[in-house]
């Protein structure tokens, strides 16, 4: 998740049309596109708690690592969690050290972070792993992933086989994280990061497409300008040789920022129209939304609003979205706790409206006996 809001530059119009949803102008005639559903477990219990009140579980399941020793550790068991529980994961990997257990050319996220405004920092992350300066923890992360993705039989590429996405820096076009470009390091050394990090992984034999899928997000940006204006997302892009997916991550703040309360299009239309000019080719992803409660606004009419965006969204290039994820989390942000939770707890009936989202047969769940099949994983 950021660490700092930003959205859309300008909200198209959008034809309100019957049940209070609000469908783009453009796509409103088209079919329902049919998406994987997945969420970020902050509460412990979430997909448990999500099958209980709207009959399905989250098809995928957002997790978050780094280069410490205590997040590579407990990869496997984050990963083996996910898919017992019936999820893909998604593993955003992050590039930093959160603890000091962690390696000197990764840095820490505080510190020597890049922070909004500071162009002037030392970090230089992306130079060091396309330098192959932590290939020994990359290498530690895609053995892990490797002995994840074989199953039982440990043998890559047999009926047993799992499946997984690999989130490489994401928000990468923001001012808050250390793999941004700064003073000692520019997008182009961030897209050499993204795929030293990917050839790394193919190292290992985790090369085949059934199995492992890239993802690049950067963030939703305008509204209030909060990304760096002089390197913008397309020169971050690693090139479709390296990516599967491409997405951004958008929240709606409401009150809790100066960008006031935001529909669904507003934060994500101008964001995907750009990222399917850049790749049109690849399926497009929602990888983190959210919105809070009590911040302004009605969190139930928004849930209305983001079923029918992400359902009828069609790019400039033709490209529907294929996998949304929600933040199900609280979380401290400068200061103030924010409810970003759309499920608290196996009988949560405060949004009905997020309830009536997941059941919709357009949303694919998961399964604990059935995974997604090869075809949704690939988002065809």
């Amino acid at each position: 998740m950021k660490r700092q809001p930003f959205f859309t530059k300008a909200a198209a119009a959008t034809l309100t049309l019957t049940a209070g949803i609000s469908l783009a102008g453009p796509a409103s005639a088209a079919s329902p596109s049919s998406m994987l559903l997945g969420m970020f477990d902050g509460t412990g219990h979430t997909s448990d708690d999500m099958k209980a009140v709207t009959g399905k579980r989250p098809a995928t399941k957002v997790l978050f690592s780094n280069f410490s020793d205590d997040s590579l550790r407990s990869l496997n068991n984050d990963l083996t969690n996910a898919w017992n529980e019936g999820a893909a994961p998604l593993l955003t990997f992050e590039f930093f050290t959160n603890n000091k257990q962690g390696d000197p050319h990764a840095g820490p996220y505080d510190g020597a972070a890049k922070h909004k405004g500071d162009h002037e920092n030392t970090a230089r992350v992306d130079k060091n792993i396309a330098e192959g300066k932590l290939d020994s923890r990359i290498d530690r992360a895609a053995d892990t992933v490797r002995t994840f993705v074989a199953g039982p039989d440990n043998t890559l590429n047999t009926q047993d086989d799992r499946k997984v996405y690999i989130r490489p820096g994401h928000e990468m076009n923001g001012t808050w994280y250390r793999w941004s470009a700064t003073a000692n390091q520019t997008p182009t050394d961030y897209v050499n990061a993204f795929r030293h990090i990917h050839e790394r992984f193919d190292h290992v034999g985790l090369t085949n497409k059934d199995s492992i899928q890239y993802i690049w997000s950067p963030m939703s940006c305008g509204s209030i300008n909060d990304c760096d204006p002089t390197h913008l997302a397309r020169g971050y892009y690693p090139g479709d040789r390296y990516v599967d997916w491409v997405g951004v991550d958008a929240y709606n703040w409401g009150n809790a920022r100066s960008s006031g309360w935001q529909s669904p299009e507003t934060i994500m239309k101008q964001a995907l129209d750009e990222v399917s000019n850049i790749a049109p080719s690849k399926p497009l992803t929602i990888p983190e939304t959210g919105v809070p409660s009590n911040a302004g606004g009605d969190k139930n009419q928004w849930f209305n609003d983001l079923y029918g965006f992400t359902s009828y969204y069609i790019s400039p290039q033709k490209q529907r979205i294929k996998m949304l994820n929600y933040f199900n989390n609280k979380k401290k942000e400068d200061g103030t706790l924010i409810d970003w939770t759309a499920i608290n707890s196996a009988d949560d009936h405060r949004f009905p409206a997020f309830n009536s989202l997941a059941r919709h047969d357009n949303y694919i769940g998961g399964n604990k006996k059935n995974h997604i099949s090869t075809a949704q994983f690939q988002g065809r």
